[in-house]
């Protein structure tokens, strides 16, 4: 059939269409033979029991991280309870630290909070500063000894023998587990958790209020006349004075009959948006206005709750009587020691309904050793069909959705948050790494970019405008967008993917679907539908650090301060530690003053890598440095491979690449197949996010923001192809899809090879000039393939200068050429420990470099050398000059003793273990214990893994899981 497009079709008129409606000449329908889309899901549906896991098990789960739900379990865990709070968000406190309203109702809470602020400059007059109160919690349930999940979603209460309560199954980055307890107390809004257990929607919220953060404020003037100038807004505003000079909090309730679930997220944002431009703009006091921020979390008022006997005697109890529990200890007290002492009578049937479902879901990791457990069939709450259902609405969720809406498709996408964009919205990393310029990106940006001068010049866009100018666009393109949701699994026939399970407050959900997108950022749809994944770098499955950044305002301007560490954001329990250490690495840099403080946080960690699916097309570095241009290209990536984390420990790619070539900021562009974006052996499924099928060295290239909003795009208007074609989305048409691209203006140009090869001679050459051309030129010099091999000695007669001869040095020894002139340069840098400059940005100090390149030419007696170096006291002082962690020159000398070989440079590695276990402990020296073991091992498989079995039970994950590789458990 032929395609008939519209004669003028941009991605100006593309964004600008007012619904799918405007684009549905555009698409072809179903030929003949082409699959029919899969039968309608039942209206009652459930998903049949299973087994499962306990992943954590104590006396008392308290659901909802309130403050009601912190008062109940601080004070239960004071008791001497064992004691887990459950919370749906990423902070505590939610009324104070998401929804930002500073005043907690006097009382024990409010003092306990004071006591741990006050030195930090969190406290004054009676008002709590959200952002180091939040901070604050962290410390003071750890100090209790209350454990903590967030970022989960309680599903149900969980039932033992008898239909007794045992605890609480929840949704997380890990799928459904349990939480194990004879008694449960829920501190959500309105009793949502307690309230679906009896079958009841949880009641309507009667008021909302939503609160913005601004800067530059005249605040008495502004008390002085707390009007909103702004339709569709209730005329009178809160005022909080912020505890910093010209900083304040205004809050504003929503005029009218309050819309439901997402749309009221949506419109609250929109006006606070307009009422921080109408502010600035009409109020004398706001003329210097800069929005920090909009609260994550609308400030909901719910009538009393109904009173829930079916309850009575269960042990689920409702953390009734807030005011009463924050005011007097012993009130929380008593609230715990009634659903403690109330179990034993079962609680209410709740039998599945309609037919059981084929699901795949997320799992927990079993380096845990959970015990095992059943999870009871879960009753679905069965949505109408989409054709297209994206998960995930962040950096190439919302642009996948918005896409495919375009192109015709009838199209809902789910999100925990509730504000699209993802990485550069929620997360706060407001400008573009590189990347390119292509489809939808401009026009977003350009409306973006219009509010600025409103808002305040924030890097590259102000998130609130980007979010707004996203929420906007969805609406018009028709879009259903459904927030607060988590992804857990999908629903499946056979190989295909007809359905998207998703956790929420009011318990588990379906939407069925003719195509899902994959929109996660960590491949979570595609991993719970059985696609083959793997994580991380290839050595010991670490992925590069993530962020998790603060606002704090800079010369008059709203900027970002991040902190970084390794997480692997596919676990809840993992995912938790990494929002607890940001934030305690934040709180270290107290106490905080005027001229020293942070405004607020970012509700979603800033994750750079995790799962890579494995696709029917798996992208290459080397597909990039080739110039690879392939015939089913969707879009362009182009950036540094911009490696956040200990470039020793990745492959020898990207090793040479910085270390030995300094090309750690020379910028390669590469083309990405549709085939890396159909997850192998999967069917319905596309991948629109960082997760698609690329091996770790070029994700550390082709993930940056710009270039996934082009993958999103891409992968959206594949998907409504695909419906129209009546076709899964391996059976597209890859002519017609890159048409539709074209007019979209994101198809890609061909790329261009890094470094053209040369004769050895000019590259010999260019190595005098340094930077990037003498970095490319080591490159092609040090294929041993090369036809020309270097002509070492005429090189040297030439009397090159130290920079070129040393350079030289390095390719001869990556060669495996030991020239004996060569070899004795390396010799004497490494011996000097000369200092010279760095080959490049992130490369290790010139001795080291030495070093290493001695190690690789298996020179005679390196490994003494180098074990000489490792005992040297301040090997961390290069690397915290040149910015790198304190452990990288370390972990790189103990790669060169593995490249170097043999018993000698086993038994440096076994003596140097044993110095290394010998410090006191920390994170540090168990990276470096086991670096030192997995190089020792591959030397010599017989080593004994006993430092590896010692850490087996490993607190952090990613560490424990090399602990059990290196032990042969895993």
């Amino acid at each position: 059939m032929d395609i008939i497009h519209p004669p003028v079709l941009t991605r100006r008129c593309l964004l600008q269409a007012a619904g799918a409606t405007a684009l549905a000449v555009a698409l072809p329908g179903a030929g003949p033979g082409a699959e029919a889309p899969p039968p309608p899901v039942p209206a009652g549906a459930h998903l049949a029991a299973r087994p499962g896991t306990v992943s954590w098990s104590g006396d008392l789960v308290v659901v909802g991280a309130t403050l009601a739900g912190l008062a109940v379990a601080l004070a239960a865990a004071g008791e001497g309870r064992r004691v887990l709070l459950l919370a749906d968000g990423p902070v505590l406190g939610e009324e104070l630290c998401a929804a930002w309203d500073g005043r907690v109702p006097t009382g024990w809470l409010a003092d306990l909070l004071a006591a741990e602020v006050g030195p930090h400059g969190g406290v004054r007059d009676g008002w709590f500063d959200p952002c180091i109160a939040a901070l604050a919690w962290d410390r003071l349930v750890e100090r209790q000894g209350v454990a903590v999940l967030l970022c989960v979603t309680a599903l149900r209460p969980h039932r033992g023998p008898g239909g007794v309560l045992a605890g609480v199954e929840f949704a997380g980055k890990g799928g459904r587990q349990l939480a194990a307890a004879p008694a449960v107390v829920d501190a959500t809004p309105g009793a949502a958790f307690a309230a679906a257990m009896c079958g009841r929607a949880a009641p309507r919220a009667t008021a909302c209020l939503r609160r913005i953060h601004l800067h530059g404020v005249a605040v008495n003037d502004l008390v002085a006349r707390p009007e909103s100038p702004c339709p569709g807004i209730a005329p009178a505003l809160e005022i909080q004075p912020g505890l910093w000079p010209d900083e304040a909090v205004v809050g504003f309730r929503l005029a009218g009959v309050l819309p439901a679930g997402a749309a009221l997220g949506a419109r609250s944002h929109h006006l606070a948006v307009a009422l921080a431009r109408s502010l600035h703009r009409q109020h004398p006091a706001c003329a210097r206005a800069r929005l920090v921020d909009i609260a994550p979390v609308c400030a909901l008022e719910h009538p009393d709750a109904e009173p829930l006997p079916a309850l009575a005697g269960t042990g689920l109890e409702v953390a009734a009587g807030r005011v009463a529990l924050l005011a007097a200890r012993p009130a929380a007290v008593a609230c715990a020691a009634r659903a403690l002492a109330g179990g034993g009578l079962p609680l209410p049937a709740q039998d599945p309904v309609g037919a059981a479902l084929d699901g795949g879901e997320l799992a927990p990791d079993p380096a845990y050793d959970d015990r095992p457990a059943t999870l009871a069939a879960l009753p679905l709450r069965v949505h109408p069909p989409a054709e297209v259902v994206v998960a995930g609405c962040g950096t190439g969720g919302s642009f996948a959705a918005l896409a495919a809406a375009q192109e015709g498709a009838r199209v809902a996408v789910l999100d925990m948050h509730g504000i699209p964009g993802g990485i550069g919205t929620a997360s706060r990393v407001n400008s573009y790494y590189m990347g390119v310029k292509a489809g939808m990106r401009p026009l977003i940006d350009e409306r973006a970019a219009a509010m600025r001068d409103d808002l305040g010049r924030t890097g590259d866009w102000h998130p609130s405008a980007k979010a707004d100018v996203l929420l906007d666009a969805l609406e018009q393109a028709g879009v259903q967008v459904e927030t607060g949701l988590r992804l857990f699994g999908v629903v499946r026939e056979g190989a295909r993917v007809t359905g998207v399970l998703a956790a929420g407050a009011d318990g588990a959900h379906l939407f069925p679907c003719q195509v899902a997108v994959d929109g996660t950022g960590d491949g979570d749809l595609a991993a719970a539908a059985g696609a083959r994944w793997m994580r991380g770098r290839a050595s010991d499955g670490v992925p590069l650090f993530y962020s998790l950044n603060a606002s704090v305002v800079r010369n008059g301007e709203v900027a970002r301060h991040g902190t970084f560490g390794w997480t692997d954001p596919t676990d809840a329990r993992e995912y938790t530690r990494a929002h607890l250490e940001g934030r305690a690495a934040l709180w270290r840099q107290g106490p905080f003053t005027p001229a020293k403080h942070f405004c607020t946080l970012a509700p979603l960690l800033g994750i750079r890598q995790s799962r890579s699916i494995a696709g029917e097309a798996t992208v290459t570095a080397a597909d990039f440095l080739a110039g690879r241009v392939w015939d089913d290209a969707v879009c362009m990536a182009s950036a540094n491979f911009d490696v956040a984390g200990d470039f020793a420990l990745e492959g020898t790619f990207i090793r040479h690449w910085v270390v030995a070539f300094g090309l750690f900021k020379h910028q390669v562009a590469g083309q990405i197949p549709y085939r890396s974006l159909l997850p192998a052996g999967i069917e319905g499924v596309l991948m629109a996010c960082r997760a698609y099928s690329a091996e770790p060295d070029l994700q550390y290239l082709a993930r940056m923001q710009s270039d996934m909003q082009q993958l999103g795009e891409a992968a959206g208007t594949a998907a409504a192809l695909a419906v129209r074609s009546g076709c899964a989305p391996a059976g597209v048409d890859r002519a017609a899809l890159r048409e539709r691209l074209r007019l979209r203006e994101l198809l890609p140009a061909a790329p261009v090879a890094p470094a053209p090869d040369r004769p050895a001679a000019e590259l010999l050459a260019a190595l005098a000039g340094g930077g990037a051309g003498a970095g490319l030129a080591m490159l092609r010099l040090a294929d041993g393939g090369r036809t020309d091999p270097p002509d070492w000695g005429a090189f040297l007669a030439a009397a090159p200068g130290d920079e070129a001869r040393f350079r030289a040095a390095v390719v001869a020894a990556l060669r495996r050429e030991p020239y004996p002139a060569l070899m004795a340069e390396l010799r004497a840098v490494a011996d000097a420990r000369s200092d010279g400059p760095l080959l490049g940005e992130r490369s290790s100090p010139r001795w080291v470099v030495a070093a290493y390149a001695l190690a690789l030419a298996r020179d005679e007696g390196v490994a003494g050398r180098i074990a000489g170096l490792l005992a040297l006291p301040d090997l961390s002082a290069a690397d915290m000059k040149a910015h790198r962690t304190a452990t990288s020159t370390e972990l790189m000398l103990l790669r060169a003793l593995g490249a170097a070989g043999g018993p000698a440079a086993a038994a440096a590695l076994r003596a140097h273990l044993a110095a290394i276990e010998a410090r006191p402990a920390s994170v540090e020296r168990d990276i470096l214990a086991l670096a030192a073991l997995r190089e020792l091992r591959a030397l010599d498989p017989a080593t004994d893994p006993a430092p590896a079995q010692a850490r087996r039970g490993h607190p952090r994950l990613l560490l424990r899981r090399q602990a059990r590789l290196l032990s042969g458990q895993l």
